[in-house]
């Protein structure tokens, strides 16, 4: 993805699926997450499942999740870690189990 591309991404809101459409299991420190839009599972960390479950709350922005998950994590909250959590909603959309949305 482009700078640009990637620069917009960051004042993008989010959203996930609604909470019917995903079957939670926890593994450790991973959680397994069956789609039934799809009918796709998908193995995926700790850190992108905390992701989601803020979602479930409503569209949230780039930077706010950033800031809820450096507190979650207990890390300070720079530049770099909204970064990360930018790419990580991009790799979370290339599976459509979030998407940007208005407002």
């Amino acid at each position: 993805m482009g700078a640009l591309a990637l620069s917009a991404k960051r004042g993008a809101r989010w959203r996930a699926p609604s909470a019917t459409d995903l079957v939670w299991e926890s593994w450790n420190a991973e959680y397994s997450l069956f789609d039934r839009r799809t009918g796709e599972t998908h193995i995926i960390g700790m850190l992108p499942g905390e992701l989601l479950r803020l979602l479930e709350d409503g569209p949230r922005s780039t930077l706010e999740l950033a800031h809820l998950l450096a507190e979650l994590c207990e890390v300070e909250d720079t530049p770099q870690w909204s970064s990360r959590i930018g790419n990580m909603l991009t790799d979370l959309e290339a599976l459509e189990l979030v998407e940007t949305c208005e407002g």
